[in-house]
């Protein structure tokens, strides 16, 4: 998780000077070096509050979408795995 001190300002300042065009906004975000992961997502988000889905390049939006279900599987997967440990802890308790 990034440090508010470092991630607040690099998102803001990058959101600002390109909120206009998330497709340069969200990569250039990504290639910022220590938190990107977390500056990414926050550019990203602030970006699509502007431009909504229709400011998105096309495959970015399609690869969100067609990943949607494989994370929807994935946390149900998660859920059973979690379920199934409980229930052992509970019988060792």
């Amino acid at each position: 998780m990034g440090d508010l001190r470092d991630t607040g300002p690099r998102s803001s300042g990058v959101s600002f000077l390109a909120c206009d065009d998330p497709n340069t906004a969200i990569p250039c975000a990504a290639k910022m070096g220590r938190h990107a992961d977390t500056i990414g997502a926050a550019v990203g988000s602030i970006a699509g509050a502007f431009s909504g889905r229709s400011g998105l390049e096309d495959t970015w939006a399609q690869k969100a979408l067609q990943d949607k279900s494989n994370r929807l599987a994935l946390a149900e997967n998660s859920a059973a795995v979690m379920e199934r440990r409980m229930l052992d802890r509970r019988e060792q308790i």
